[in-house]
């Protein structure tokens, strides 16, 4: 009791991701994910199930690894753990992370912004074929 449990991850399948979410469930406080193919989607999966029951903690390699870990699901990791030693890197890591924004002063600006009523003019069934989401929501302003 009061001893911090860290365990580390290497992902690349789903059944990896289920073993990830039962250590949490055992009480991993802390969970370093290493991606070994794709990292963005298992990230994006473990977030999105994970959230809020331990820390994610992503290891990166540059500046622009840890901005995409951190935003990942507008959400992020819990921290990052650079694996670089050169120090021009990691002052720009430092520097990423000084800029991204958190998800409490998004909120607090969201929540200023009124919804209004609008009016669906046209619809048409598109069939079948690809599907692609675009996130759009940096684009939008008030007004």
């Amino acid at each position: 009791k009061g001893t911090k449990v860290c365990a580390e991850f290497e992902i690349s399948s789903r059944e990896d991701e289920a073993k990830i979410l039962e250590a949490l469930k055992e009480g991993v406080d802390y969970i370093i994910l290493r991606c070994s193919d794709w990292s963005i989607i298992p990230l994006e999966n473990i977030i999105a199930q994970a959230h809020g029951r331990g820390a994610i903690i992503a290891p990166v390699a540059d500046a622009e690894g840890a901005r995409l870990a951190l935003q990942v699901l507008e959400i992020g990791v819990d921290g990052i753990l650079v694996e670089n030693r050169d120090p021009a890197a990691i002052l720009e890591t430092q520097r990423i992370l000084s800029s991204v924004r958190t998800r409490a002063p998004e909120k607090k600006v969201a929540e200023k912004l009124a919804l209004k009523e609008a009016k669906v003019e046209n619809t048409k069934p598109l069939g079948l074929g690809a599907r692609v989401c675009v996130d759009t929501c940096d684009l939008m302003r008030e007004g």
